[in-house]
């Protein structure tokens, strides 16, 4: 299963994505780790199975959750603070 991890901050998020993500490759995923901010654009070519968002506090998340959803992409929520 392709699953493509949010990163939202390097320095917070990207240590532990690294080590969600290494694990995933032990069980025969396919993780890929994309910065927030370049997420939506690179999704297209990435064209992955699962989606872990790093959050789902605002309407922009839902929305766009709603959109992965109505692809038939899976979504999840790996919050990273609070």
């Amino acid at each position: 299963m392709k699953i493509v991890l949010a990163c939202d901050q390097k320095w917070r998020d990207l240590p532990s994505l690294s080590v969600v993500s290494h694990y995933l490759k032990k069980l025969g995923h396919r993780p890929l780790v994309l910065p927030t901010k370049n997420f939506e654009a690179l999704l297209p070519i990435v064209q992955p199975d699962c989606v872990v968002l790093n959050a789902f506090w605002d309407r922009r998340y839902c929305a766009f959750a709603e959109r992965l959803r109505d692809c038939g992409i899976a979504v999840a929520v790996l919050p990273t603070e609070g």
